[in-house]
């Protein structure tokens, strides 16, 4: 349909805009790292970078741009290992990750109204480079407590001869699996960006509503004259024909004025189910970061 077209237009501007920051976010953060002195600066840097390139695999789904998203996935999964300390930072790994940084940028060109004449980055090259990084060292699978506790001291013979039973609760998972779960609740985030993305749409069709408010008023005056003139002419003489267009003007004018009521509560219930949503991905992410 047009207005689905030209929707899909509208979300594809905003991504170009937002994938563009998200790009430059992830080059920043590769020359950052590169230079990093302290395990601290180190620490924070990646995690920036995982975070805008998962970001950006996210918007490229919503989008349905699947070579952006293909070769955001494998990325993002080296910088999660880098940051568990899986793989180790080299010269090779860089260069890798620059040339996939300057692929995705050339792929975002391609969205563009007028694509640049540059042949296609190679996407299926460079996940299969990104895949064989991940291989370079094989992931451990430490099993981890979520909480530390120190071991419990054995009970005093003295006693009865019974020992209490530690009532410190704690889980012991891998790391692996935590940070899939970890990356499970962030694919959230493509949920809450579609969720702002519907809630655009929606305003954006309020606002066509507004332009026909507009232009209904402004016809206002033309359509009362033509009612008094209809009024005061004979039947034969064009009244039957008047008094058909000014009835379904008012049909109209109640159709329009109704699909305009239900816009306004369809908009005022995105806008509260999207804070809603927004809301809980970004409290259920802050949890998960706190034991991962």
């Amino acid at each position: 349909m047009p207005g689905d077209e030209n929707l899909l237009k509208r979300l594809r501007a905003t991504f170009r805009l937002e994938a563009a920051e998200h790009i430059q976010a992830i080059a920043s953060g590769l020359v950052g790292l590169e230079q990093a002195g302290s395990a601290e600066s180190r620490a924070s840097l990646l995690e920036s970078t995982f975070r805008s390139a998962h970001s950006l695999k996210g918007a490229a789904r919503t989008v349905n741009e699947s070579d952006i998203a293909s070769l955001c996935q494998p990325l993002e999964s080296v910088f999660a290992a880098l940051k568990r300390g899986e793989i180790g930072a080299s010269p090779e790994l860089f260069d890798l990750l620059h040339r996939v940084v300057d692929a995705l940028g050339g792929l975002l060109k391609f969205l563009e109204p007028n694509p640049p004449a540059m042949p296609m980055p190679p996407v299926s090259r460079l996940v299969h480079s990104l895949e064989g990084a991940l291989r370079q060292h094989p992931a451990p699978e430490p099993p981890r407590a979520v909480e530390s506790r120190p071991a419990p001291e054995p009970a005093p013979q003295a006693a009865t001869g019974i020992s209490m039973p530690d009532t410190t609760d704690t889980v012991r998972v891998s790391t692996a699996t935590l940070d899939s779960i970890l990356l499970q609740a962030e694919e959230l985030l493509s949920a809450k960006l579609a969720s702002a993305q519907h809630t655009a749409g929606l305003r954006a069709l309020q606002a066509r509503a507004a332009e026909w408010r507009q232009k209904w008023t402004a016809m206002r005056s033309d359509v009362r004259s033509l009612r008094y003139a209809s009024a005061g002419k004979k039947e034969g003489n064009g009244g039957p024909q008047s008094a058909g267009i000014l009835e379904f003007l008012d049909w109209n004018r109640d159709f329009f004025e109704s699909l305009d009521a239900g816009l306004m509560d369809l908009g005022a219930t995105a806008g509260h189910d999207q804070r809603g949503i927004g809301a809980m991905v970004d409290n259920l992410l802050d949890e998960m970061k706190k034991i991962v």
